[in-house]
């Protein structure tokens, strides 16, 4: 699908209605065919499939081997994948792959069993369906899937392949492969590993390891691709096939000179940042800006500190290492790619912590917007996504305190009216180092609080989770990943302990690498292939090490967004943090840790939104389109009534709300109007802080001020929609919600949210979605903001209730359907091209 900019909604659209046909397309789309023709092509290849089978297993009676058979569809459809497989027969589907908008299913089919599909074929072309009614017309049976199917291959080892198609190795060049292999965790799977292990033999070396999923096992072996041909058998097992993420050991163990030398290659393919770039601005120990990596996006001026009588340099080297994440991500991806880098953000560094000695926790709080501070002093109209990797204890359980207070008080511009993008780490656990020192996976990680300022309203407070599983490094046999793939990362704090009322945090998890554990309970934190390889101070002539745990999350989630900011610089900080969390989604392994619907409140505490994603971030597609909206909105004044004496009294009370008719693709959703789509609303606003604790009762609340969306039903009327809105608006849902309960039941015709209105309405971010038919959504093209109270409406003598809330909403329409355009239907409406993005 091709790449397009989020469409921003500039002006209000017009309020004229518009009537639609009421055609319906089929649900599935086919190219058109010659049904006699295109059964005997597709008979055709099915023979030479089983000739070619027949050859590779020369010395074997054909019902003594399964068959791995490729199926194509036609460039922009779609393949009938439900119909390829059939369990009964045990033809299973074991991949599928994108190439040029082409779809190709991977497909083992047992011995004998290509019967199933000639049978298939045999029937589109000599049968019709049974009509439903008399006046109803019949069609081939099997249509669906049979024209579905331009071609049938016999499969090669290629076929299997699911990573990126540039990262396949030549024939005779040897890599590490991520092999999945069709094993279920149970003891038939034992025995399918015991088996493959045997097969594979000299030619392949495999790792020893394995992880085991429900239906897969992975692991990892060494090999060219022609060592795959030695035994056809072997493709029996493999499920898919993709190039082993490189660890970051081996670049660890490079000599100074080795190091220097991949540094070298990596800089010759790099393009520095424009003059105008954002930057990622760390709050650190330093950053020794002339690493020769760094220095590609950051020059002496842009290293800055809070006391002038320090040096500028990083004398921890923390600071450092989270630059290099900051700037590049993981480096083990940029080393590895022969592609080119083009930087598109800069690093900048202001020094707050001391080269002795400690700074006082209560000064933590004006150090951090002095620190800001001083880098818009010295770059000013610069974008930027300040990155801060240091916390303090979590004695606070949530609440706010001073230096959280000031993030948000600087994230919201209370104090010069101009806003903030800022990313905070979760914080790491206590460390542990054996059986004894009361570590639990994950029942610690639950049971520590998320460390101070992590309780930030404003900030993205970054938890880590982890994909690195694998571990290669010589002397560390006997060591297992304590947490499985798409998990919470061993170091990370959560706010499950935290009382309901407080925000959800960490607001996304990004990876932070993993630990390791021996048998005997002995934990390994420094596992440096269970971990993310970037920049060193040098030291003793290395360039490279490595980062792991929540600093390295929070560099990474940085770096996002001010990708993000390159990409649309003229966007609001709120809604840059509105699109990562838009973006975010939780891993499988996420959703089967909390799988009721009752838990998704310690889902939320755990894990965030999710795991951001950038393309998502950055890039709409025909099939899914964001829209985003940003805009203010007075949510308190003034109001003069008379009271029960006949006297003339003034109350702060809400003023307005907001109603966005969107331009909705009514059209093309009545056009499909069975298929399922799904739609996103994230509202992002940043509040001002009120953190004396006295109790945070109605009238002392900590936000300034609190706003909500919610949208039109499908039977719902726009009048209706706007009394119920006006009705919304006069609740109060913070103080008597009851957080955690599992969503609410549809009402008036409308889906069920994921999360529903209660559970949404924590923090000064809230984001929800639903699935429904595509006719329920062409009459929700309605999207209302109201304000909920606040301290600036209950303590109207501070004179504050008059001031603007400023907000955005972003809104997403996402269907699986490729063959269905909703970017086109709604770019015409707003009267912009439908640009693609480079």
């Amino acid at each position: 699908m091709a790449k397009r900019r989020h469409i921003r909604i500039e002006r209000a659209p017009s309020t004229e209605r518009y009537t639609y046909p009421g055609k319906v397309r089929s649900k599935f789309i086919c190219p058109l065919r010659d049904r006699a023709f295109h059964a005997q092509r597709l008979r055709q290849q099915v023979r030479a499939v089983e000739a070619a089978a027949a050859a590779a297993h020369a010395d074997q009676p054909a019902e003594s081997y399964s068959i791995a058979v490729e199926f194509w569809s036609d460039a922009d459809f779609e393949l009938m994948l439900d119909s390829l497989e059939n369990r009964k027969q045990k033809v299973e589907v074991a991949c599928v792959r994108k190439e040029n908008g082409i779809s190709i299913a991977t497909v083992h089919v047992p011995p004998g069993k290509m019967s199933f599909f000639l049978r298939r074929i045999e029937q589109y072309e000599t049968e019709n369906t049974k009509p439903r009614k008399p006046t109803s017309e019949t069609r081939p049976r099997h249509r669906n899937l049979v024209e579905s199917i331009a071609n049938i291959k016999f499969a090669a080892v290629r076929s299997f392949w699911t990573d990126d198609a540039a990262l396949y190795p030549l024939d005779d060049q040897a890599i590490w492969w991520e092999v999945w292999l069709r094993c279920p965790r149970t003891e038939q799977g034992n025995q399918t590993l015991s088996e493959f292990r045997q097969a594979a033999g000299q030619a392949i070396r495999l790792d020893r390891r394995e992880v085991r999923f429900e239906e897969r096992a992975a692991l990892l072996a060494w090999c060219a691709p022609a060592d795959w041909a030695g035994d056809p058998g072997l493709m029996d097992y493999l499920a898919e096939l993709r190039k082993a993420k490189e660890p970051a050991g081996p670049y660890v163990q490079l000599t100074p000179a080795d190091q220097a030398a991949v540094v070298q290659d990596l800089l010759s393919r790099v393009t520095p940042p424009a003059g105008d770039a954002p930057a990622v601005c760390i709050l650190d120990t330093g950053v020794d800006w002339a690493h020769r990596l760094l220095a590609v996006g950051m020059d002496q001026a842009s290293a800055l500190t809070v006391d002038p009588n320090w040096r500028t340099n990083d004398h921890n080297g923390h600071g450092t290492e989270v630059a290099g994440l900051g700037l590049y991500g993981c480096l083990t991806q940029a080393f590895s790619r022969a592609a080119h880098v083009a930087l598109t953000h800069r690093l900048e560094s202001v020094k707050i912590l001391p080269p002795q000695g400690a700074n006082r926790p209560e000064n933590y709080g004006a150090i951090t917007q002095e620190a800001v501070a001083r880098a818009e002093t010295a770059f000013p109209g610069r974008n930027r996504s300040v990155c801060m990797a240091i916390t303090a204890s979590d004695r606070d359980h949530g609440y706010p305190t001073l230096w959280s207070a000031a993030i948000d008080q600087m994230c919201s511009g209370e104090l010069d009216d101009n806003r903030r993008l800022m990313f905070v780490c979760a914080g790491n656990v206590d460390a542990p180092r054996d059986a004894d020192s009361g570590y639990r996976y994950p029942q610690t990680n639950h049971a520590q609080g998320i460390e101070d300022p992590g309780q930030s309203w404003n900030a993205l407070t970054v938890g880590a989770c982890t994909d690195l599983v694998i571990i290669q490094e010589s002397g560390r046999q006997g060591l297992s990943p304590i947490a499985s793939r798409g998990r919470l990362c061993p170091a990370s704090r959560t706010s499950m302990s935290w009382g309901h009322e407080w925000p959800i945090k960490p607001d996304i998890v990004v990876e932070g690498g993993n630990w390791a554990i021996d048998s005997a309970g002995r934990i390994d934190q420094a596992v440096d292939d269970l971990s993310l390889l970037t920049t060193a101070r040098p030291i003793s002539g290395r360039m490279l090490t490595t980062s792991r745990d929540t600093s390295a999350a929070v560099a990474l989630a940085a770096r996002m967004g001010a990708i993000i900011q390159g990409r649309y610089p003229a966007l609001w900080p709120e809604t840059v943090r509105g699109l990562m969390i838009h973006s975010a989604e939780w891993t499988p392994e996420m959703l089967a840790e909390f799988p009721e619907a009752t838990r998704r409140r310690d889902l939320l505490r755990c894990y965030g939104w999710g795991v951001p994603q950038l393309e998502r971030a950055i890039w709409s597609a025909e099939n899914a389109v964001t829209l985003i909206c940003e805009g203010y909105l007075q949510p308190y004044d003034n109001i003069e009534k008379m009271d029960k004496n006949g006297r003339k009294v003034s109350k702060v009370g809400t003023r307005d709300m907001h109603v966005h008719e969107l331009p909705w693709p009514v059209d093309v959703l009545r056009q499909c109007s069975a298929e399922t789509v799904r739609m996103r609303v994230t509202l992002s606003y940043f509040i001002e802080p009120s953190p004396g604790r006295v109790g945070w009762t109605r009238r002392h609340r900590y936000q300034s001020h609190g706003l909500r969306f919610d949208v039109k039903r499908p039977t719902e009327s726009v009048d209706d929609f706007r009394g119920r809105l006006s009705r919304e608006a006069q609740k109060e849902e913070l103080e008597d919600a009851q957080e955690g309960a599992a969503p609410p039941a549809p009402q008036g015709g409308g889906q069920p949210w994921a999360l529903g209105r209660t559970l949404r309405a924590r923090g000064s971010i809230h984001s929800d979605w639903w699935e429904g038919s595509a006719s329920e959504l062409a009459s929700c093209g309605y999207i209302g903001i109201f304000p909920v109270t606040g301290w600036w409406r209950e303590r109207a003598h501070l004179g504050r209730w008059d001031r603007p809330a400023r907000y955005s909403l972003i809104v997403s329409l996402e269907t699986s359907r490729t063959d269905i355009d909703l970017y086109t239907a709604i770019a015409a409406q707003v009267g912009i091209a439908t640009e693609i993005g480079a």
